[in-house]
């Protein structure tokens, strides 16, 4: 049986968790400090569970920095990512910076990284800021199928990595142009 275009089309599925802010459920900093310290440390060094809690400890909202968190119906945190003023040290002329970005192994696949991102953008760019920016060492493709561009390099204590941004926004303005990029 077809259907005519009037014809009221079936609802998308809803997902079965939301996204929000970390600093209002501050009961979670411990679980996230372990998940972002076990898939991050190898990048930091000298980093601990502690360090990570302290840090998230200090994540605002609606302000740089800020992490979101995805919560499953029950209240259970699933995934999260953050918008940092520096990642790496001294990288704050990119900021925002997406970071700490890790959903549960058990749950990947399933639209919830996805879902971090867009939110993520969207806080970005209703704090004003036209792009955000990331570093990895071996997941740009992966980035790149969400619209990520590679616009450099980084230099990380353990070594280089791909420097990517990303509109926060298809109406954020485009950047203006670093002065040795500018016609004489």
């Amino acid at each position: 049986m077809s259907q005519s275009p009037d014809s009221p089309q079936p609802l998308a599925p809803t997902p079965d968790y939301r996204i929000t802010w970390l600093s209002a459920h501050r009961d979670l900093v411990p679980t996230l400090a372990a998940w972002h310290y076990d898939a991050f440390r190898h990048y930091v060094p000298n980093w601990s569970v502690a360090a990570a809690a302290a840090e998230l400890a200090t994540h605002r909202l609606h302000d740089l920095p800020c992490t979101l968190v995805a919560l499953s119906e029950e209240g259970e945190a699933l995934g999260s990512v953050s918008l940092l003023v520096e990642d790496p040290p001294g990288g704050a002329e990119h900021a925002p910076w997406l970071a700490n970005f890790f959903v549960r192994p058990d749950l990947r696949g399933r639209g919830i990284g996805r879902a971090l991102m867009q939110r993520a953008s969207s806080e970005a760019f209703d704090m004003g800021h036209a792009y955000l920016h990331l570093w990895t060492r071996d997941q740009a493709p992966y980035y790149e199928r969400y619209g990520w561009e590679r616009v450099g390099v980084v230099r990380l204590p353990v070594g280089p990595a791909i420097l990517m941004r990303t509109r926060t926004h298809p109406n954020a303005p485009e950047p203006e142009a670093d002065a040795e990029d500018a016609e004489p």
